[in-house]
């Protein structure tokens, strides 16, 4: 089992440009009214995924590249999902190996 976080998103570089969370506050508003809802992945998160791609294919795991999984799970945020689609690539077909 390996757990992968998502790569950087737009609330990120909002949070480290500010300092603190509070620009992820959203009051009374609905969170989708937030300009940060759902962020998603900034060109640099792009790339992170991307090397993330090439990280995990060299590294051996139980005789195989790492490319071989089974089953990934994600988060329905579109950062992770962003996230897992540039790392793993297009999801299969359901029952289709």
């Amino acid at each position: 089992v390996h757990f992968i976080s998502h790569a950087e998103g737009y609330h990120n570089v909002e949070t480290a440009a500010t300092g603190s969370n509070e620009c992820l506050l959203r009051g009374d508003k609905p969170a989708r009214e937030h300009p940060l809802w759902d962020a998603r992945l900034t060109p640099k998160g792009v790339q992170q995924a991307e090397e993330l791609k090439h990280y995990l294919a060299a590294r051996p795991s139980g005789g195989r590249s790492f490319t071989a999984y089974d089953l990934v799970v994600v988060s329905p945020l579109t950062r992770a999902l962003e996230t897992a689609r540039q790392t793993f690539g297009r999801s299969r077909t359901s029952g289709v190996p």
